[in-house]
């Protein structure tokens, strides 16, 4: 089986005072409107961002054949996924369809966390406030999913009331942190899977969010099909 190693020391030591964040736009209410209580927190503009992805991961791991390839689980979720309305209304110019060759950096830890914050378009303190919550959330993962929801959730309360990102920093660092939120959700709460899964899909979907929301929910949730078929 392949594997995740949550490893924290791959990301950098980035030492800064967290400045509080301005205001973010919020999400369509539409898309709030489909979180359900469990895994929510509304105080996430972009929490149904989360929901709209459990929703295409459970009707994508519904279809996988017990035997199928890294390139048809990609088809099956593209499939799932455009076939969703929601999913649609994401899209934006800038969205991206996940290669193989990346799948595999994912699931295989070729591509280091540090690597991916570092590309990303947010400012050297957001980078770093990112990679120390990621090492913590790492810490946490064989913790039961509420300490793990809580730690989550105190973190975007935090981004939520700061003041010094701007729009497009703080709604990368909340969509990433809604989908790893429901994320977490769907593999602690009905079955307590494997936690090594983690770092991919919190990578795949920082790197996705960075085009825009449908790529990083489309990466999130493929990154987690191709690593379930293997469970």
């Amino acid at each position: 089986m392949k594997k995740i190693k949550c490893i924290a020391m791959v990301l950098p030591l980035l030492v800064a005072c967290t400045p509080d964040l301005p205001t973010t736009v919020a999400a369509p209410q539409s898309y709030l409107k489909v979180a359900p209580a469990g895994p929510s927190n509304l105080i996430n503009p972009y929490d149904g961002y989360g929901a709209i992805r459990n929703r295409i991961l459970d009707a994508s791991l519904k279809q996988l054949p017990a035997q199928v390839s890294d390139m048809q689980v990609l088809a099956i979720v593209q499939e799932i996924a455009n076939g969703d309305s929601d999913f649609q209304s994401l899209k934006t110019h800038g969205y991206s369809t996940l290669s193989t060759t990346s799948l595999q950096g994912y699931m295989e830890s070729n591509l280091a966390a540090a690597t991916v914050i570092e590309a990303l378009p947010l400012s050297q303190n957001a980078k770093a406030n990112f990679s120390l919550f990621i090492e913590g959330l790492l810490s946490l993962q064989y913790q039961d999913y509420e300490a793990i929801r809580d730690y989550i959730v105190a973190f975007e309360s935090e981004i939520v009331s700061s003041k010094s990102y701007s729009d497009n920093e703080k709604k990368i660092i909340l969509t990433v942190t809604a989908l790893e939120r429901y994320s977490t959700y769907y593999r602690k709460k009905p079955k307590d899977k494997d936690w090594d899964l983690l770092i991919g899909n919190i990578v795949a979907g920082a790197e996705g969010a960075a085009h825009d929301t449908a790529t990083a929910v489309l990466y999130s949730v493929s990154v987690e099909a191709a690593l379930h078929k293997n469970l």
